[in-house]
């Protein structure tokens, strides 16, 4: 329950004649509806039901809360609002032509609500909420403004989380090792300048597409003579072609590697190509190698599978970045060769402070576990994550990077969600500004799937701990443990202070097994082993079951990374909801008390009248903790578990 100081219960315990509701819109400062003022003359004002000629109006024409707090289960409860605001002049309307209010009622603005009373003549408000507007709804007719909102708890239910920031962890960059590969015997074989044996003093069968390709002397590739490749004019590209390099075989594996090296005076934005595909054709490459740049010499390779038996077709472009004058790139020592055997690659270790992988991209492309013909995995006795011989690596420099999982507290993990979701710049303002207990607990590997919702993803850290979150009357975001029954906070003290409607049992919310599904036992040992592997926890109780037949609950959550922490959990699970529970709705009219969902409150009933003259009725004292809290008008709805009586 909030502060309520100056005032004492017994202040709250007294009647009061109505209600008071302020609802505020942030616009750079909070702006109070109340306080703006209407003046006449209006015509058939709806809320007075008669004609209204001047002076002013309350604005606020009605209010109805249902906060968020502490729920009965791990799932996060968010607070909703909902408004009736009167327009009778029409300032609020967005396409008002002078009124300077026509912008304030807006989604997506911050609003906040507070309930009160008057007391002995002094007005006292308590906020109870404070979140966001939705899409306003403008009645012309009745000159009307309908509004409705959820709490602070609407940015996590809208936002999601993207890779690769849906994972906790870090990350190390590495420079490929080229795979190592069985390869057979040379297939392309023309005696001309390109071979790589024979270097005579020709291009017997390359074809000038556009621009040039002539043999010229070596100077720095390693040979007698070389191709040189290059445009007629310094605005065209230029491209040649053999249409036949060699006969290949479908479903073979082939490896194609040349040299190059460009002039001099090549502009920067020039670029090398080479593609192969099948002969008499220029589409549909079966491999290729784009965008190559650099001045020095420089070897160049790619791998493809032939997806047809067919002579192959083989050509070099050059493209983009011409100036003026002499250019081109000189092409030697290309070399066609089948693969026969598996590549080797070569293992990457990842930092000590590593639970394994996550994720590896590689040349700027993202690669999973378990992608067939591309994946890697993950030895965890040597920390060691290697690719796929079927994966071809080239060498490279810093073109790999490996993010790694690192061990996390529960705490860090929701402090950082709120970072990411936009409430605070960092996890230290973010811890800082939260209400917490420290759960103990720490979790090696913690991710969430990409496009998983954040709210999601904070009802998955809830269940791992059995702790609660939401957002305070104030904002304040809260995680702690699930609330008990303790004494109670506030004692409605009279039968007749509240209305009882009668108790009723729960059986829809009867959990008598309960089943959890953690994370896998071995991390990526192979793709096939991922469906039986996780870690399982089983827990049930057959008298519950005898009873109230039997009620299953089975919570699939990663977040559980051992046998220990699931075999605890059934069992508290279990307890608390195995046995139906006895609940009331009590309505408190006009009365504002600042009570929170989680609190613990007592209150008499009378069950029986005196059942004759100086015989004492039978009356039972209640205590209960509050579940939903519901707010419209002048009534206060609890919904409370009863715990004693």
């Amino acid at each position: 329950m909030q502060s309520i100081s100056p005032l004492t219960s017994t202040d709250l315990l007294g009647p009061v004649q109505q209600m008071l509701y302020k609802l505020e819109v942030w616009d750079g400062v909070w702006i109070d509806i109340n306080e703006i003022v209407e003046t006449g003359p209006f015509y058939g004002d709806p809320y007075y039901g008669e004609a209204f000629y001047g002076g002013t109006i309350s604005l606020l024409k009605s209010v109805s809360l249902k906060l968020g707090g502490a729920g009965a289960s791990p799932d996060p409860v968010a607070g909703s609002w909902s408004a009736e605001v009167q327009n009778p002049g029409g300032i609020f309307h967005p396409f008002h032509p002078t009124s300077s209010y026509k912008a304030l009622l807006r989604v997506g603005r911050k609003v906040r609500i507070s309930v009160g009373a008057k007391y002995a003549g002094t007005p006292y408000y308590w906020q109870r909420l404070i979140g966001y507007m939705g899409a306003p709804a403008f009645n012309h007719e009745a000159k009307t403004v309908s509004l409705k909102g959820a709490d602070f708890m609407k940015r996590l239910a809208d936002f999601k989380l993207r890779s690769p920031g849906n994972f906790w962890g870090n990350s190390a960059t590495y420079s490929t090792i080229a795979s190592v590969m069985i390869l057979g015997s040379e297939i392309y074989n023309e005696a001309d300048a390109l071979e790589i044996e024979h270097e005579a003093g020709n291009l017997t069968s390359w074809v000038e597409d556009k621009g040039s390709f002539d043999v010229v002397p070596d100077s720095g590739l390693g040979s007698t003579y070389v191709g040189y490749l290059h445009p007629d004019n310094w605005y065209e590209e230029s491209s040649t072609h053999d249409d036949n390099v060699g006969s290949f075989t479908a479903g073979k594996n082939y490896k194609v590697t040349f040299k190059y090296q460009r002039v001099s005076d090549w502009t920067l934005g020039a670029k090398l190509s080479c593609y192969i595909n099948k002969s008499g054709t220029t589409y549909a490459p079966w491999g290729s190698i784009a965008n190559l740049g650099g001045n020095a010499v420089t070897e160049a390779s790619f791998q493809f599978t032939c997806p047809e038996t067919a002579t192959a077709r083989m050509a070099f472009k050059l493209g983009g970045g011409y100036k003026a004058g002499v250019i081109g790139v000189k092409v030697d020592l290309v070399s066609i060769k089948e693969i026969t055997g598996d590549a080797y690659n070569a293992p990457y270790e990842l930092p000590g402070d590593s639970n394994g992988p996550y994720l590896a991209v590689l040349d700027g492309v993202e690669i999973w576990f378990g992608q067939a013909n591309n994946e890697w995995t993950f030895d965890e006795a040597t920390n060691l994550l290697a690719f796929s011989e079927k994966k071809i690596i080239a060498a490279g420099t810093d073109n790999l990077i490996i993010y790694y999982f690192t061990t996390q507290t529960l705490e860090n993990v929701v402090a950082d969600i709120l970072v990411a979701a936009g409430y605070y710049t960092d996890r230290a303002a973010a811890l800082a500004a939260m209400d917490y207990e420290a759960t103990g607990v720490t979790v090696g590997r913690v991710w969430f799937e990409t496009g998983a919702i954040a709210l999601g993803a904070i009802k998955m850290l809830c269940e791992r701990v059995n702790y609660r979150f939401w957002f305070a009357f104030d904002g304040t975001p809260t995680f702690k443990p699930a609330p008990t029954a303790g004494s109670p906070v506030f004692t409605f003290s009279l039968p007749g202070q509240v209305k009882d409607p009668g108790v009723h049992q729960d059986l829809a919310e009867i959990r008598n097994r309960i089943v959890i599904e953690g994370i896998e036992r071995a991390m990526y040992v192979a793709r096939g082993d991922k469906k039986t592997s996780r870690f399982t926890g089983t827990a049930f109780n057959q008298g519950s079951i005898d009873e109230y037949l039997e009620h299953t609950e089975t919570i699939q959550n990663h977040l559980f990374q051992d046998q220990e922490s699931i075999d605890a959990m059934v069992t508290v699970r279990l307890a608390a909801f195995k046995d139906p529970k006895w609940y009331t709705e009590i309505k408190t009219p006009f009365n504002p008390v600042p009570l929170e969902l989680g609190d613990t409150i007592a209150w008499p009933v009378e069950l029986a009248v005196a059942p004759a003259p100086g015989e004492e009725p039978v009356i039972v004292e209640f205590a209960g903790i509050i579940r939903d809290i519901d707010i419209s008008d002048g009534e206060i709805i609890y919904a409370c578990q009863i715990t004693t009586a």
